[in-house]
């Protein structure tokens, strides 16, 4: 959009529309680098665009080695998009995180079966969307070159009767001129 002066709300409101979470990394004072918000960007208030934490990180000390310890604490809001999460599946995620390991290596092999039916469904799925692209592209090629040879005739068919034109065009012009020729030899 190089070269196009936009107003600052119009850029705003691109970025507001665009972007749904904003994760922030921060340096600490030890040096090291942590996620230290997840954000959800929430609409535009006037000129204004408004977020709302859903973690935090909070520092609860330092370890043996002088690096900064702490815990990634849910604000308790929850983001606007939670049913698309839903609908994503994503609750069995968020049950297996809750988890201790020793009940989730229970719970994969409980579920192994499911899931490994789960992964084929959506491999077939891929699959047949793949094939489909590949069909669709095949047939529009076919379209295309259907339309071209329908094309290729229909010009055929222009110079053809342009040609007749023109022969006609040239047996009128004889034709005059034979006839002027005959009136200058009758006078």
């Amino acid at each position: 959009m190089a070269g196009f002066d936009l107003p600052l709300r119009a850029i705003r409101e691109r970025i507001a529309s665009a972007i749904q979470i904003v994760v922030q990394i921060s340096r600490e004072r030890d040096g090291s680098r942590k996620l230290v918000n997840v954000s959800e960007i929430t609409k535009m208030e006037g000129e204004i665009i408004t977020m709302q934490d859903l973690f935090v990180f909070r520092q609860t000390g330092w370890d043996s080695q002088n690096r900064i310890v702490g815990v990634h604490e849910p604000t308790g809001n929850l983001p606007t998009f939670m049913e698309e999460i839903e609908r994503a599946k994503l609750e069995r995620a968020e049950k297996l995180r809750s988890m201790s390991k020793e009940e989730r290596e229970m719970w994969l092999k409980m579920h192994k079966e499911e899931l490994e039916d789960e992964a084929q469904d959506e491999l077939e799925e891929k699959m047949l969307d793949e094939e489909s692209q590949e069909e669709l592209k095949k047939l529009a090629a076919e379209v295309r070159a259907k339309k071209l040879a329908e094309a290729e005739v229909e010009i055929k068919k222009m110079e053809a009767e342009t040609a007749a034109e023109n022969e006609r065009g040239k047996l009128e012009a004889a034709k005059k001129a034979n006839a002027a020729e005959k009136k200058v030899e009758a006078e």
